[in-house]
């Protein structure tokens, strides 16, 4: 959740259309999706890129600097899809994780047997588009206004679908 803050800040494109979450509300959202199995509309799954500490600080806990998520359709009637999104704190961008968090969760939709990956991202994140783009993922709409941000900035937002 601290990347949250990163979003449009020192340079970096908005990426969040929010930036307070409760915490205790977040893990209870990702314990009661995680608790789902893949045939039950509102599943969830998540895995996070962990930066360790060194060796000579064993008491040092591990950081989270990033995550990749991927959540099931909230009816039964679309669980051959999920929707896939990525959240990397500043230091972990540019080194190619968001790319291997993506391949993470895509190779898990396909050997859970889904037939389509969609994510939806904000048209001005030209390094989130070009990593999907690259992965396969094709724009299917855009929504142009879609977030009005409290310094008055206007967000588009693009929605993406990749067929596995």
């Amino acid at each position: 959740m601290r990347h949250l803050a990163e979003s449009g800040r020192d340079g970096a494109p908005t990426f969040a259309p929010v930036t307070l979450v409760s915490h205790d509300d977040v893990v209870a959202q990702c314990e009661r999706r995680w608790a789902l199995p893949l045939s039950e509309p509102g599943w969830g799954r998540a895995w996070v890129l962990v930066e360790r500490p060194p060796t000579t600080y064993p008491n040092d806990r591990p950081k989270v600097l990033g995550h990749v998520d991927l959540r099931g359709s909230l009816v039964h009637s679309g669980l051959h899809r999920a929707e896939l999104s990525i959240g990397l704190e500043l230091p972990a961008r540019g080194a190619r994780h968001g790319l291997r968090l993506a391949q993470a969760g895509l190779a898990f939709a396909r050997s859970a047997g889904l037939a389509y990956v969609d994510l939806k991202v904000f048209a001005h994140n030209a390094p989130a588009r070009a990593l999907y783009e690259k992965l396969g993922f094709i724009e299917i709409a855009r929504i142009d206004d879609l977030f009005r941000m409290p310094d008055g900035a206007r967000i588009d937002d693009v929605w993406m679908t990749l067929a596995l």
